[in-house]
């Protein structure tokens, strides 16, 4: 019961700070389960983050792997800015609801290495994301309990 509380404090916090701030705050994304080291969220997806195909267009998948990137960095204690990131785009994403799940591959001394992998309502994998932050100072409570 104890990893539960963790688990949903976990979630309220990064629900605080997608809400708070910038550019997370217009992106309608919702985390559906943060531990140390995974997030798993879902963006519901609007007319203005279509393309013409009536897909869901490029730069909104990347702002949403980059954002996912971000909170798992933030569930390790760490703040964190992103230094590269690429995205291979696999097939176009349907629907209104697209599900990230961003995950860190090597927590070093002043790197992250995380993958994200992104599906649309169909379960369709649709794009993968690499990125690494740099750790930009000590370590802190923002998303870590």
């Amino acid at each position: 019961m104890e990893e539960n509380t963790n688990e949903e404090n976990l979630v309220e916090k990064a629900e605080n700070i997608l809400t708070s701030y910038g550019h997370t705050k217009y992106m309608d994304i919702h985390i559906r389960s943060l531990e140390p080291g995974r997030v798993t969220g879902i963006m519901n997806i609007s007319e203005k983050q279509r393309n013409f195909m009536d897909n869901v267009h490029g730069g909104a998948l990347f702002s949403f792997a980059d954002t996912l990137a971000g909170i798992v960095s933030a569930s390790e204690g760490f703040g964190g800015v992103t230094a590269q990131g690429s995205m291979n785009f696999i097939a176009g994403a349907k629907g209104d609801r697209i599900t990230g799940e961003a995950e860190i591959i090597k927590n070093g001394r002043s790197l992250i290495y995380i993958e994200v992998h992104i599906k649309d309502e169909e379960d369709k994998l649709c794009a993968t994301a690499s990125f690494v932050y740099y750790r930009n100072g000590d370590k802190y409570d923002r998303c870590k309990n």
